[in-house]
């Protein structure tokens, strides 16, 4: 709701029922790689926001996400490393322009 979107019609894009995609608002379900991917998507997130230990249980991935092709896993990794570089790349550049900004007001 905080983003227009309803429930129902999030669930819809993801191809779940409203009832799951409630259950993984609420932490009552595992949530899988590619349903992450979707929603980033989705939502245009960044995802240096994401906290990844809800993904991780002692050191290992969660049982959705291992029942889940290997190939699907790290094309998500892939995918999200590239997103993270290019949002960190443009990070880098915003700080640069505002160093600039502020050294210009310091002369």
């Amino acid at each position: 709701m905080d983003n227009g979107y309803s429930q129902e019609y999030v669930a819809e894009v993801l191809g779940v029922s409203q009832k799951t995609y409630s259950n993984m608002e609420n932490d009552k379900s595992n949530i899988s790689f590619d349903t992450v991917k979707q929603l980033i998507e989705f939502y245009n997130i960044d995802i240096s926001n994401i906290d990844i230990s809800k993904f991780v249980t002692e050191g290992k991935l969660i049982e959705q996400t291992l029942e889940t092709n290997d190939n699907d896993s790290n094309a998500f990794a892939s995918a999200v490393s590239e997103k993270l570089i290019m949002q960190m790349e443009e990070r880098i550049e915003e700080l640069k322009a505002r160093i600039r900004d502020l050294e210009n007001q310091l002369r």
